[in-house]
C-alpha cells in the first residue's frame, strides 16, 4: 500500500499543473456534481474533526451583542467605511466585556492598526 501512495504522490508532484487544469475545466462543465462531491467532502472531514468545528465555531462565533453593533454601525467600519471582513472591537480591551457601547465595528486592517496604537 505504501509503494501505492508513494507513486500516486510522484505521479501528482510531476503532473499538477495537468491535473488542476482538468479538474478545474470538469468543475466548470459540472457544477451540481462539483458542489455536490465538495459538500460530501466536508461532511466527511466535519464527522472526522469534531474538535476543530467545535475551536473554530467559538473562534469565529458573532453573538447577538455583535450583530446588534454591526446593525448599529451600519455594517462598516467606523475608521475607514470599508464594508468587508469586519470586527467588533473592544475599546477597554476586555474581551469580556461585550456591552453594546464598548463594541465598535471595524474592518480587519484598522482592528490591527488600532491594537497597534495607531488609532
Amino acid at each position: 500500500m505504501d509503494k501505492y501512495k508513494e507513486y500516486h504522490k510522484q505521479y501528482y508532484q510531476k503532473n499538477k499543473e495537468i491535473i488542476m487544469e482538468r479538474s478545474k475545466v470538469w468543475r466548470e462543465n459540472n457544477p451540481e456534481k462539483a458542489r455536490d462531491m465538495a459538500r460530501r467532502a466536508s461532511e466527511k472531514w466535519r464527522k472526522k474533526n469534531p474538535e476543530k468545528i467545535k475551536a473554530n465555531n467559538e473562534k469565529y462565533y458573532l453573538s447577538g451583542m455583535a450583530i446588534k453593533v454591526l446593525k448599529r454601525d451600519n455594517y462598516e467600519c467606523q475608521i475607514c467605511g470599508q464594508k468587508h471582513f469586519l470586527h467588533t472591537h473592544h475599546f477597554n480591551s476586555n474581551k469580556k466585556d461585550n456591552s453594546y457601547w464598548n463594541l465598535l465595528t471595524l474592518c480587519a486592517s484598522c482592528h490591527k492598526l488600532t491594537h497597534k496604537g495607531y488609532f
